[in-house]
């Protein structure tokens, strides 16, 4: 032919040494493959029909073209764009180097001119410069392992930090509530110390005497007011000094305890509001984090299913591309055997020995699955296995818990569908009987009430309205209180010294009762 495929006029080709001539054959397929794809033979089937292919000028378009195809081949290597036929293209070249220039190549540099050795000098730095891509694309693809696995691992890590802060307050309420319920058990059985030491004098102060007459003159009113000559005025003087000493006391110890548990109730809802909020945020993010630990898992799968062949593709192409620029270098006169036939001979066991070990990527095993649980937290502050578990152990068996708090994630159980029952004959209606109220005081102040109750009352009973001083009661008051429902009652004591409306209460019930200063029995019927 005239001239080339590149348009470039062709040397004559018996300068050119055989290994020259074989790279070059080589690489003008690979420029005929890419300006001509239909047309231009791949280098298997060049192999295949090698023996009546003529390596003549006919088919050599200059070193020019061999520059040209190793920048395509390396511009592949560099980006990963069609691995696999790149590695062909290179295996191919390798076996025609070990068919045609085995034994060939003696003095081959001698007849390269000056622009021959400078043309296959630039092929021998792109080809090196792929090698050095190789290497980076290796760092590349191991990196971009790491980072999906760690991507993957993230995805616990994630969810734990979300959920750290929330168990943090979680913890923090709970521990607030039991330590609450610690000093309530504290006051309830100062409560009862008082309350045993109340009863125990109580029961020890005899029934006064007999009251003398009263006669408004004045030896008898000076008479009245002696306590050698009056013994129910000096069994108040003897009594009255322990008797409120031990009273004080008592009310001291009830309203304590009623104070703190008030405040125990208030951290018992704080502390059920939370476990509430964390149980229902924990199923969420357990959510989020098994979709996330799938999605990952698929990720970093794929990923190494790529790099791995990837891993493959490179070390075939690095073993052949370095085999080719062995040959370079013999033709070049840079082999470390100056003997070009023995230097051949070295180069051609480089494709099936030679060390890739730097291009090993290192792919981590998929890490065990580790389940986001919530089964620690799927009960309700309102279940009764909670409460057993949770309250009934902190709670003094004189005193009962707040009420329980119901979380919004909670599913109420659907309520069945009444079936239709026939409607009755109506019944004449009557009216209910109004409850009957029985309040008996005794014990100071005396009085018997038995009266029907239509609406709520408070009945009194009240003696020594005389004063204590600012801001006292000024009276000892004996109460039996009705609730709003008309359903229930409770017995209730202020004595006269204690801050105003002070009350000590028994509890609400159909029955209530208080014994102290006053003895007190209310009791709500039928």
């Amino acid at each position: 032919q005239g001239g080339s495929r590149s348009g470039r006029p062709v040397r004559n080709h018996r300068s050119l040494p055989m290994s020259l001539h074989v790279a070059l054959f080589f690489f003008w397929q690979a420029a005929a493959r890419a300006s001509c794809p239909t047309t231009g033979l791949g280098l298997v089937q060049t192999r295949k029909i090698g023996s009546k292919v003529s390596l003549g000028v006919d088919l050599l378009s200059g070193t020019g073209v061999l520059v040209g195809a190793a920048s395509r081949l390396a511009t592949h290597v560099a980006s990963d764009a069609n691995m696999p036929q790149t590695v062909d293209d290179a295996s191919a070249m390798v076996s025609l180097i070990k068919d045609f220039m085995k034994g060939k190549g003696a003095n081959a540099s001698s007849h390269l001119n000056d622009n021959g050795r400078h043309e296959l000098t630039e092929v021998f730095g792109i080809l090196n410069e792929s090698v050095t891509n190789m290497l980076n694309s290796t760092a590349v693809d191991q990196a971009r392992v790491y980072a999906d696995l760690e991507e993957l691992m993230q995805c616990r890590v994630t969810q734990q930090s979300t959920m750290a802060g929330k168990l943090t307050a979680l913890n923090g309420a709970r521990e607030n509530h039991t330590a609450c319920r610690k000093i309530e058990s504290n006051k309830a059985a100062e409560k009862q110390v008082a309350r045993a030491l109340y009863e125990k004098l109580v029961a020890s102060i005899p029934e006064p005497p007999v009251c003398q007459q009263y006669k408004p003159d004045i030896p008898s009113v000076e008479k009245y007011f002696d306590s050698q000559w009056n013994g129910v005025k000096k069994w108040y003087e003897d009594y009255t000094p322990a008797f409120e000493e031990k009273h004080r006391a008592d009310a001291a110890a009830s309203q304590a305890l009623q104070r703190q548990s008030a405040q125990c109730d208030a951290l018992q809802t704080l502390w059920e509001q939370e476990y509430c909020s964390y149980a229902g945020d924990l199923s969420t993010s357990c959510a989020v984090h098994d979709n996330c630990q799938q999605r990952r898992q698929t990720i970093y799968r794929t990923t190494v299913s790529k790099v791995k062949q990837s891993e493959k593709n490179r070390k075939a192409l690095f073993k052949s591309i370095r085999t080719i620029i062995c040959h370079l270098q013999v033709v070049l006169g840079t082999h470390s055997s100056k003997n070009a036939t023995k230097g051949h001979n070295q180069c051609v066991d480089l494709t099936g020995n030679h060390n890739v070990s730097s291009l090993d990527i290192s792919c981590p095993a998929v890490p065990r699955q580790r389940s986001c649980s919530t089964s620690g937290f799927t009960r309700s502050p309102c279940d009764a296995s909670w409460i057993r578990d949770e309250l009934t152990p902190l709670l003094p068996k004189s005193v009962t818990a707040a009420r329980c708090s119901r979380c919004t994630w909670e599913t109420p159980k659907p309520t069945p569908s009444p079936t239709p029952s026939p409607t009755p004959a109506p019944t004449p209606s009557t009216t209910p009987s109004p409850p009957q109220l029985t309040a008996v005081f005794s014990r100071g102040c005396v009085k018997n009430i038995q009266q029907a109750v239509t609406r709520r009352i408070d009945v009194h009973c009240r003696k020594n309205a005389f004063s204590c001083g600012s801001g006292r009661h000024q009276v000892d008051d004996a109460m039996c209180q009705l609730n709003a429902e008309l359903t229930q009652v409770r017995a209730c004591f202020v004595d006269r010294c204690w801050t105003k409306n002070a009350w000590t209460c028994s509890a609400w019930g159909k029955e209530s009762t208080y014994f102290g200063w006053a003895n007190i029995v209310c009791k709500l019927s039928p």
